[in-house]
C-alpha cells in the first residue's frame, strides 16, 4: 500500500467555464456531437442544474456529474461509470466553483445547498479529484475510440510457454492517495511522484499473488 508522500427528475443543465458559449449538442447517437470540442475540467468549472423544491442533494449531484461527463465527451457507458465513481470522491456536498483552476471546489453547507435548490438552480463544481478522474476517463475513452491499447498493455507479444498457473499479483492505494493522484491530474502535474517518497526517495507497494507477488 503506497504512502501519501508518493504523491429524480432531470432539469435543464448548462455550464459555466472558460469555454462558455458552446453550441447546443446535437441529437446523440453513440456519443454527443457539439460545436465545441470535449473540454478538460478543473475545480473552477461548473454546471448549472435547474432544480425543483423537493430535489435531494444526491439527485442534483448525480445530474451535475452526468452533465460534466457529457461535456467532457464521454460515451454513455463511461458517463455512468464517472457518476458512480465521482460520488465516492467527496463527502457528498454540492460544491461551489473554485476561484481558479489550481484551487479547490468549496463544499456548501447543507443549509446553503437546500436554499439554492429552493431557488430553482445551483452551480455544481468538481473537486480536484473528481476533475482528475473525469480527465483520465476522457483520455481513456478517446484511446478506445481510436483503437489504441491502454497504457502499459503488452501488445502482440506471445505468451511464454512456461507460464505457471496462479493468481496475478495485485496492489492498491488508499483512498487518500487515489484522491491525491487524481488531483495531480486535474492540476496538470504528473499523477504519481515516487521521487517524493520519504523512504529512499521511492514509493513502496505491497502486492499479493500466487505463486508470484507481481507480474
Amino acid at each position: 500500500m503506497a504512502g501519501t508522500d508518493g504523491i429524480g427528475g432531470i432539469g435543464a443543465i448548462s455550464s459555466a467555464s472558460s469555454l462558455a458559449g458552446a453550441a447546443p449538442a446535437a441529437a446523440e447517437t453513440n456519443r454527443d456531437s457539439s460545436a465545441a470540442p470535449p473540454r478538460t475540467w478543473s475545480p473552477a468549472d461548473s454546471v448549472t442544474v435547474a432544480t425543483r423544491p423537493g430535489d435531494s442533494a444526491a439527485s442534483v449531484r448525480a445530474r451535475a456529474f452526468a452533465a460534466m461527463a457529457r461535456e467532457a465527451g464521454l460515451a454513455p457507458a463511461a458517463r455512468a461509470e464517472f457518476v458512480r465513481r465521482a460520488t465516492t470522491l467527496d463527502e457528498g456536498a454540492l460544491n461551489a466553483p473554485a476561484d481558479s483552476a489550481a484551487g479547490q471546489a468549496r463544499a456548501r453547507s447543507a443549509a446553503d445547498a437546500s436554499a439554492a435548490i429552493q431557488r430553482g438552480e445551483i452551480q455544481v463544481a468538481p473537486t480536484r479529484a473528481q476533475a482528475g478522474l473525469l480527465n483520465l476517463m476522457k483520455a481513456r475513452d478517446q484511446q478506445s475510440v481510436a483503437g489504441l491499447p491502454p497504457a502499459g498493455a503488452a501488445v502482440a507479444l506471445p505468451q511464454a510457454a512456461n507460464v505457471v498457473p496462479g493468481t496475478a499479483g495485485t496492489s492498491a492505494v488508499t483512498p487518500e492517495v487515489a484522491s491525491a493522484i487524481l488531483a495531480n491530474v486535474a492540476s496538470g502535474r504528473p499523477p504519481f511522484n515516487p521521487e517524493l517518497g520519504q523512504v529512499g526517495r521511492v514509493s513502496w507497494f505491497v502486492t499479493a499473488g500466487d505463486p508470484y507477488t507481481s507480474t
